[in-house]
């Protein structure tokens, strides 16, 4: 699978885990260390591991998915 990494924004983590739990039945765990985040493990049709990802406390509003792109340049340009 190629390398990608989710990041949520969330007003009200527990109720955020809640749901994407029993939505799409992702596996969320508090981080080790003192800063609060919470990992996100998924799972595709098959079982096997999905897209990887990160929970914390919203301060914009705005969801973040970041991977690698062919070209910076014109990836950028797109936007």
């Amino acid at each position: 699978m190629t390398n990608r990494h989710l990041e949520i924004p969330a007003e009200d983590i527990e109720r955020a885990k809640k749901f994407y739990t029993e939505l799409f039945g992702w596996k969320v765990q508090k981080a080790e260390g003192p800063m609060e985040y919470w990992l996100i493990a998924t799972t595709d049709e098959k079982g096997e591991e999905g897209v990887g990802g990160g929970m914390m406390k919203r301060q914009d509003r705005k969801i973040e998915i970041l991977g690698p792109v062919r070209n910076a340049t014109t990836t950028l340009l797109r936007r």
